[in-house]
């Protein structure tokens, strides 16, 4: 019952306030209007997930980029939901689905995941991309995985501070790596899956520190 009152709480406060994104060198604030876009159910459920285990927030992104075709390769929008939500079971059981299942009534994550988006659209303006998803590394912006990797090969480390923010997802070991990947992306597309790939490939040998974003 303290989760339920936590969560009420908690929407009272997005609602109202807006959204305050605190960063390692400066703080953020994203006010958010009560009127925010329907935000795709798989985005919420990811930050559910993360706010009970940050690891299992990885592991439902696994979960999601096994689904042949991606999650979009379910044509309704209640099939992808239900897919998304019976995914998020096997990790957090059947009493835990309940609770989500009423945070995705009030998107009671939706504030967190526009505020993702808000910072995606401005790093784009910096780039050449107008693509859905992106990599912003190196002081320069990948917008497929082939560039990505070239990129990659030729730097070894950050040239400049790279800001992250407590919103921010940090793949699990790759915290203190030297070149910080930020990948911008919907998850559950195979346009997230083929740079996921990458990043977590070269976060694994230790090059690279991969952030993640919705976008």
């Amino acid at each position: 019952m303290e989760k339920y009152h936590y969560l009420l709480l908690a929407v009272v406060c997005w609602l109202t306030t807006g959204v305050y994104c605190e960063s390692k060198s400066h703080p953020i604030t994203t006010q958010l209007s009560a009127k925010w876009g329907r935000t795709p159910v798989q985005l919420e459920i990811a930050e559910f997930i993360e706010e009970e285990n940050a690891h299992l927030f990885w592991d439902y992104i696994d979960l999601l980029s096994k689904i042949p075709g991606g999650l979009y390769s379910i044509d309704t929008e209640e099939g992808r939901y239900r897919k998304a939500v019976e995914l998020a079971q096997t990790l957090l059981g059947v009493g835990q689905t309940n609770l989500l299942k009423l945070a995705l009534s009030l998107h009671s994550f939706s504030p967190k995941v526009q505020a993702h988006l808000q910072i995606g659209q401005e790093v784009l303006k910096q780039g050449d991309c107008d693509m859905s998803a992106f990599v912003s590394v190196g002081g320069k912006v990948a917008c497929d995985p082939t560039e990505l990797r070239s990129i990659l090969k030729s730097s070894d480390k950050d040239q400049a501070n790279v800001e992250t923010y407590s919103l921010d997802h940090i793949y699990s070991g790759s915290e203190n790596n030297s070149l910080t990947a930020i990948l911008y992306a919907q998850i559950g597309t195979t346009q997230f899956k083929d740079f996921h790939d990458v990043l977590k490939a070269e976060a694994d040998t230790g090059k690279v520190k991969y952030v993640f974003r919705h976008f």
